[in-house]
């Protein structure tokens, strides 16, 4: 019951449109099912723990967890697969991971990555730089066959010019300042670089730091009310992923 009541005061601010599939995810949970397939074993929660994270340069691991939800959404996917842009890669796990699936199942990877390493209250320049070497080595161990572009500026310099130049991409991973007011930036951006039935895919949706300027949650629910009737939520968890039903 306190578990109960615990989880209706955390999703009692989620976007209605989510309600659903935050619903569905927590009866299968309570019922052992997750009904979500099986993961090959290269691109498993446990492989990343035990061959990538373990031999690899990374101080943390936030994604693994994510790996149950996501690839049964990409598997999901009602066009191919190809250009994937992340915005926000700190040490490279994410980045590691799509780029193992693409490996797997896509014909023509390409991954580009944005992030300035540091410059912002929470990553000094002396961190950044450590975290800007350990996602090259990551990159390099684990991608070194696929190209994987690198961008180190702020998404709200680069995000224009890749729309102005007529980029394109299937997948877009947001995950770069929680700051509520870049995420809604970040989507908006993204959104436009979206292919349509493409992915959007918003990490740490409910991650509440007591500074509540600092949290996805009200960019995300705000962005969703204005694309509203041009997506179809996928999932929705930690993470939200939507799928673009609407070219803009």
């Amino acid at each position: 019951m306190i578990d109960a009541i615990a989880v209706c005061r955390k999703y009692v601010s989620a976007h209605p449109s989510l309600l659903s599939s935050l619903l569905f995810g927590h009866l299968h949970k309570a019922f052992g099912r997750n009904g979500r397939g099986c993961v090959p074993e290269e691109l498993s929660e446990a492989f990343i723990r035990t061959e990538v994270t373990s031999t690899g340069q990374f101080s943390a691991d936030w994604f693994s967890p994510n790996i149950a939800h996501l690839y049964p959404a990409l598997r999901g996917m009602c066009r191919p697969f190809e250009r994937y842009l992340e915005i926000g890669v700190y040490e490279g796990l994410s980045t590691v991971w799509f780029g193992a699936y693409l490996r797997k199942f896509g014909r023509c990877p390409n991954l580009v990555c944005i992030d300035p390493f540091f410059g912002h209250e929470t990553v000094g320049e002396e961190r950044g730089v450590h975290i800007e070497a350990n996602f090259d080595h990551n990159v390099a161990q684990f991608l070194g066959d696929l190209t994987v572009r690198k961008i180190k500026d702020v998404s709200q310099r680069v995000l224009p010019e890749m729309i102005e130049s007529g980029e394109r991409f299937d997948v877009i991973y947001v995950d770069g300042s929680h700051h509520t007011l870049d995420v809604m930036t970040d989507a908006v951006m993204a959104w436009r670089l979206l292919e349509e039935n493409g992915l959007l895919i918003f990490d740490d949706y409910f991650w509440q730091p007591p500074d509540v300027y600092d949290r996805p949650l009200p960019a995300v629910n705000c962005f969703l009310d204005l694309i509203a009737g041009q997506f179809r939520v996928v999932d929705c968890y930690h993470q939200v992923i939507v799928e673009k039903r609407v070219p803009v």
